[in-house]
């Protein structure tokens, strides 16, 4: 499974609203929210079965967990859309590094830094 992660200086809950804030311009919807997951979603899963790599589709969960450091660790975990063939899940991950720099925006706009960034 395709992941992100992110360090920040922000609290979990600022951290989770600059993810639900970044979402919108970048065609993500917010399905499901609790204090520290979020699960967001980008396209239709029956448009990209039917259209193929036409359509992009993401459908992810992003976890907030404050580090013993005190900084929060934001998790990006999404699936491969392997019926896309071989430019769906390339695809894919550009929509979510795409969230993720938004996501770094939103963060210095309310004055908090992204210290560091891991893709795996």
């Amino acid at each position: 499974m395709p992941q992100i992660e992110l360090f920040t200086n922000a609290p979990v809950a600022a951290a989770l609203d600059a993810v639900a804030a970044s979402c919108t311009p970048e065609g993500f919807a917010v399905d499901s929210e609790t204090e520290t997951r979020l699960t967001v979603r980008k396209g239709s899963l029956a448009m990209s079965i039917l259209l193929g790599v036409f359509v992009v589709y993401a459908n992810a969960e992003v976890k907030a967990k404050e580090t013993e450091e005190g900084e929060t660790r934001l998790t990006f975990d999404w699936g491969t859309t392997w019926w896309q063939g071989v430019f769906g899940p390339g695809r894919t991950r550009t929509a979510m590094v795409g969230l993720v720099d938004r996501v770094e925006d939103e963060l210095e706009d309310a004055g908090f830094r992204s210290l560091e960034r891991f893709e795996r």
